[in-house]
């Protein structure tokens, strides 16, 4: 990149910052965005809660786990709790995984994100991969249609085990991710959102000042990569997260973007004027543009290890497509780019 284009990069997100912050600060609590409102909602018939020792330190951890029925072996989706959450928090992808029979585990991985033994520890990394194994051992699960799927946080986390699990996984779905706890420890702070930004210097350690090492310990952004990719990854964002949200697109661009460098994609890479225009909401739903969940599809990269989607929208996922999605990607296993 260009010095010219770092300063255009530079300037949209300060753009992004002053124009946002005054309607972000004026939305209620921001655990809105990260915890479930109702962490104890009843949860479909056939899901329960079990108990999984940890491979680390022998501490039991909880997961709300289903079994598919009998017969055929099924997908197993491995769902991960939003940043404020636990095992408890509730899942609008449960009820859908229960029409479609799959087998199912939303693991605990040591709850809310407020202490070192969270955000992206190695017991963090631990705990799902121990849940992946009890979910492959107590499931019916045909071990080549497992899925990890995040929100925010879980996002976070989906990052964190596509470069990390022990487990052979078909794709990672990450909605609204974030990369880099230091970049977006800045932009909260920039926002006035003092909370969720003490609690990423909690997770890492840091005093009254975030300890930036230890922040990028915890940084998927930053973590080495395999030689070439272990598995497909799709990023989803909404154009307006970051203004109406707490996690803006940057933090999904930066990671598709250090992949498709990893990966020989350069053709793909997003480039300074479309991150400009991401950034400052520079695209505009138009008509005749695609839809998907209900949403203007805005802008998409393909590459061969994943992709890249920005929507018209907030901070959300969208559980319908994000369910669809994996059918769609079980339909054409082994075909290179889905």
């Amino acid at each position: 990149m260009t010095r010219r284009g770092s300063l255009l990069v530079v300037l949209a997100v300060v753009m992004a910052f002053s124009l946002g912050a005054l309607a972000y600060r004026s939305l209620p609590h921001l655990n809105r965005w990260f915890a479930s409102e109702d962490s104890l909602s009843r949860w479909p018939e056939g899901f329960s809660t079990v108990e999984i020792p940890s491979s680390l330190d022998r501490t039991r951890q909880h997961a709300i786990f289903r079994r598919a029925g009998d017969g055929q072996k099924r997908p197993l989706l491995v769902s991960l709790h939003v940043w404020a959450g636990d095992y408890q928090s509730s899942d609008a992808l449960a009820p859908l995984v229960d029409k479609e029979d799959w087998n199912y585990i939303h693991p605990d991985f040591r709850g809310p994100n407020r202490a070192t033994d969270n955000c992206l520890s190695e017991k963090v990394v631990a705990d799902i991969d121990d849940a992946i194994t009890y979910a492959l051992r107590a499931g019916n699960v045909d071990p080549a249609r497992v899925f990890v799927v995040g929100f925010s946080g879980g996002a976070y986390a989906a990052l964190g085990m596509y470069l990390r699990t022990q487990h052979r996984v078909r794709a990672f779905l990450a909605w609204a991710p974030i990369s880099d706890l230091a970049a977006w420890h800045r932009e909260l702070t920039a926002r006035g959102d003092i909370e969720v930004a003490g609690q990423i210097r909690k997770c890492t350690g840091s005093s009254e000042e975030l300890n930036d090492e230890a922040a990028r310990l915890r940084s998927p952004l930053y973590w080495p990569l395999a030689e070439t990719p272990r598995a497909r990854v799709e990023i989803f964002a909404g154009i307006n997260d970051g203004y109406t949200g707490p996690v803006p697109v940057s933090q999904s661009i930066r990671f598709f973007n250090r992949l498709a460098e990893a990966y020989g994609a350069r053709g793909q890479l997003v480039s300074t004027d479309e991150i400009t225009a991401l950034l400052s909401r520079g695209l505009h739903p138009e008509p005749g543009m695609a839809q998907i969940g209900g949403r203007t599809l805005l802008f998409q990269r393909n590459a061969v290890f994943g992709a890249l989607t920005i929507f018209q929208g907030g901070h959300e996922m969208l559980p319908a497509l994000c369910l669809a999605r994996l059918q769609i990607l079980i339909e054409h296993e082994g075909t290179p780019g889905n």
